[in-house]
């Protein structure tokens, strides 16, 4: 794991440089492409339409590289747990709220909290990262013309917290279910496969567990024991 987050520090580095350069060289080109009107035979529709589409295209995979990159980060300055008395249902209900609000359409989230959860020991930021992460991933699992439906459930057992999280996307198959905590794993073409890597990382470091459900075309569930 430390190995890997300084590769992770300096993939980071390495991704980050370039960003900014090609994205005020990006900017500047915009701003001299003649309009419309003008009559220089460069300018006409044709020219103009490639250049959106290329200028477009840029952008795409510009984003790509500052969300890999940012992972990369996130994965790099993971520090160790501080656990202080915390409520884990609240955690799970702002994080809910902000995800819902971002993603409006396409996503729709179910809580199920047990009012009788008792505080415990929790890093209420690597709780919040855990969740975005998985919420994440199901978001993007979920085909473009479906609604992703997320439930969350937390109860207690004995001296434990559960916490599950269960999707309505389109499972894992038995290749991935085998390598999904795996560093560098991924089915996502911009994917960095770190992010369930922390997510375990994080449930290691308040003493749970973690454990996966699926069902090819019933979903996803995760289910986090504290």
């Amino acid at each position: 794991m430390a190995a890997w987050r300084e590769v992770a520090r300096q993939v980071s580095h390495e991704i980050k440089n370039p960003l900014t350069t090609l994205q005020l060289a990006l900017y500047r080109l915009r701003q001299r492409l003649p309009s419309g009107d003008d009559k220089n035979a460069a300018t006409n529709a044709d020219f103009q339409k490639t250049a959106g589409e290329s200028f477009q295209s840029i952008d795409e995979e510009l984003a790509g590289l500052r969300r890999l990159a940012e992972e990369f980060s996130e994965f790099a300055r993971l520090p160790r747990a501080e656990l202080v008395p915390g409520n884990l249902n609240e955690v799970v209900q702002v994080t809910a709220r902000l995800h819902e609000a971002s993603n409006t359409d396409r996503l729709k989230i179910h809580l199920a909290l047990d009012p009788e959860l008792a505080l415990r020991p929790i890093d209420r930021e690597q709780i919040k990262r855990l969740l975005n992460n998985l919420l994440k991933n199901a978001l993007e699992a979920t085909p473009p013309n479906k609604r992703c439906e997320v439930q969350i459930v937390t109860r207690h057992q004995d001296e434990r917290a559960i916490l599950e999280i269960a999707d309505n996307g389109p499972g894992l198959t038995p290749e991935v279910w085998q390598h999904l905590f795996e560093p560098n794993f991924t089915t996502k073409r911009e994917g960095s496969g770190l992010g369930l890597v922390m997510v375990k990382r994080i449930v290691e470091e308040h003493g749970g567990s973690i454990e996966v459900e699926s069902e090819s075309g019933k979903g996803t569930r995760f289910r986090v024991v504290l």
